[in-house]
C-alpha cells in the first residue's frame, strides 16, 4: 500500500524513566524496558487512591515509578517443566518476609544459588485491560506515578491527565504472558499480600517489549491506526478498498464467533458466569 505513515521508532528505556525522557516518546514508538515497575490492578489501585487521599502523598515509594497492571502467575509450572527447586531470595517477599504468590517470586532456586534464567521468576506475566483502572488513573498521575503499562484503549480523562502531567500509557501484546515472562528478571511483593497476585509487586524487567500507546502530547494509538488505515485504504483506490473490505468482515466474523462462543457457555452454565 501507498501513502504516508509516520515512522515508527525503537528505543531503549531504563527505569524509573524522567517525565523528559518520556517526552521524547511518540505514539506508536516500539520501546524495550528494562528496570523497576510495580504491577497493580484493580483492588490495589482503590487502595491506592484510599491511601493518597488519607496521607496527601503516593506511598510505597511510587512517586516517579511506572504502574503495571498485571497479576503475574508463580513459576511452579515453568520451574517444573525445567527442574529445579524454588528458594527465597535474599531481598525477602511482602513486609514480614512471607510470600503470598509462592516462594517462586523470590528468584533463583536451591540449586543454582538464586542465579536462575529471567523466565524463572514468573510463570506468566501479561496486561490487563487498562480502561478498568480509568477511575483512578488520572489522580495516580497527578500524584507522581509517571507511566502506565496494559493493553486496550483508555478514556478521555486518561488521555488528558497524561497531557497536564507529561505521563505515558505503553501498550503490551495481550495473549503472551508467558512469553513475556521471560524478561523478568526479578519480583516481590510491596504491599497488600493478602491480595495474593493481584498484590502490588515490585517487577524488574529486562527489555520488555510494548509500544507507546499514548504519549505526552496527546497523541492516542488506538485512535490514530485506525484513522491511518482508513485513509490508506482510500488513497489506494480499489485495490485497497477491497482489502479495507475484507479486512472489516474478518472483524465482523471475528466479533460474531466471539458472541456465539459466549452465548453457547452462558447457555451451558444455565446462566451463571461469564
Amino acid at each position: 500500500m501507498t501513502g504516508d505513515v509516520r515512522p515508527r521508532r525503537l528505543h531503549h528505556v531504563d527505569l524509573p524513566a524522567s517525565r523528559a525522557d518520556l517526552a521524547t516518546l511518540a505514539a506508536g514508538d516500539e520501546v524495550r524496558l528494562s528496570g523497576s515497575v510495580y504491577t497493580a490492578r484493580d483492588a490495589t489501585h482503590a487502595r491506592l487512591i484510599e491511601e493518597l487521599e488519607a496521607s496527601g502523598s503516593l506511598p510505597y515509594g511510587l512517586a516517579g515509578q511506572m504502574l503495571f497492571y498485571a497479576g503475574p502467575t508463580p513459576a511452579d509450572s515453568v520451574r517444573g517443566a525445567c527442574g529445579g527447586s524454588a528458594g527465597v531470595g535474599s531481598a525477602g517477599i511482602g513486609p514480614a518476609g512471607t510470600n503470598p504468590v509462592g516462594d517462586d517470586f523470590a528468584g533463583g532456586s536451591s540449586s543454582d544459588g538464586g542465579n536462575a534464567a529471567p523466565d524463572h521468576y514468573a510463570g506468566a506475566v501479561g496486561p490487563t485491560t487498562a480502561k478498568r483502572m480509568d477511575f483512578a488513573t488520572p489522580r495516580l498521575l497527578e500524584a507522581g506515578v509517571v507511566a502506565s503499562i496494559g493493553k486496550g484503549a483508555r478514556s478521555k480523562a486518561v488521555l488528558e491527565a497524561c497531557v497536564a502531567t507529561g505521563s505515558v500509557y505503553f501498550a503490551a501484546v495481550g495473549g503472551a504472558a508467558a512469553l513475556l515472562a521471560r524478561h523478568v528478571v526479578s519480583a516481590e511483593t510491596v504491599a497488600y499480600p493478602e491480595l495474593e497476585t493481584e498484590a502490588l509487586m515490585r517487577m524488574v524487567l529486562r527489555d520488555f517489549p510494548v509500544w507507546v500507546a499514548i504519549d505526552t502530547a496527546g497523541r492516542d494509538l488506538y485512535a490514530d491506526a485506525p484513522r491511518e488505515w482508513r485513509e490508506r485504504c482510500g488513497q489506494d483506490g480499489g485495490g485497497g478498498q477491497g482489502a479495507c473490505d475484507e479486512w472489516h468482515q474478518l472483524d465482523e466474523r471475528d466479533e460474531r464467533h466471539q458472541r456465539d462462543g459466549r452465548d453457547e457457555r452462558h447457555a451451558a452454565t444455565g446462566g451463571e458466569g461469564r
